[in-house]
């Protein structure tokens, strides 16, 4: 009885020291495990701030672009402001002398001289002829600078057709064309060549179509402006 007593405080005590050496390797894999866990989360928030100051890095880049282009435009503008020259200022008359009349600077005066003599009124005002219309606009070499209504028909396209889509284009609703007549029809050059018609509106008014074959480049199709006639 004595014998197996002590046989069985053999195998317990030898349990307990599995069970503490299972516990002591739990436990150490538990640590492992947590110290792993603690590492990605660090490697994490790391990662996150790195993501961050590269952001607020371009952020500030754009911010400094857009703050030099906004700076290098105001530049611009106050490059091409004119500016009152002393030159160019009236002079004060003397003392003494009638101030009856001023006197103005040869610059000024040569200026005044070089400037054309027909104001934005006459320019867009009716004429009588096609001749009219190309004289003036030979005066004008910026005359055909901004935007044309753009006819797309091939360049075989009979003219009658091409001015009848112009009229269109011109109606409020961008496709019906005015009952019309066509007076005239000739080749001017202005510059180049273009095909002048001189149109008479069936509800009162004249008008002269400007048309000119455009190619494929730009766009496809035909070239077209309308003026006032009388």
């Amino acid at each position: 009885m004595v014998r197996r007593s002590k046989g069985n405080g053999s195998e317990s005590e030898a349990s307990i020291v599995v069970a503490s050496s299972a516990f002591r390797a739990q436990r150490k894999t538990s640590n492992t495990t947590r110290s792993s866990a603690n590492i990605e989360g660090q490697d994490l928030r790391r990662f996150t701030l790195e993501v961050n100051q590269h952001d607020a890095r371009r952020c500030t880049r754009a911010l400094w672009f857009m703050v030099v282009r906004w700076l290098a435009t105001l530049l611009l503008v106050a490059c091409n402001s004119p500016r009152a020259s002393s030159t160019d200022a009236i002079a004060p008359p003397a003392s003494g002398a009638p101030s009856a009349s001023t006197s103005v600077s040869p610059s000024a005066a040569t200026f005044a001289s070089a400037a054309p003599s027909a104001t934005t009124d006459d320019f867009y005002s009716p004429v009588a002829s096609i001749d009219a219309l190309v004289a003036r606009l030979n005066a004008h070499p910026m005359w055909d600078n901004g935007g044309f209504s753009a006819i797309t028909l091939p360049e075989s396209a009979p003219v009658p057709k091409i001015v009848d889509r112009a009229l269109a284009l011109q109606s409020p609703d961008f496709k019906t064309t005015p009952p019309h007549r066509i007076l005239e029809t000739r080749k001017v050059n202005i510059g180049t060549d273009y095909t002048a018609c001189r149109v008479q509106l069936t509800n009162g008014g004249r008008k002269i179509v400007l048309i000119r074959w455009l190619g494929n480049d730009p766009v496809i199709g035909w070239w077209s402006r309308i003026f006032d006639a009388t």
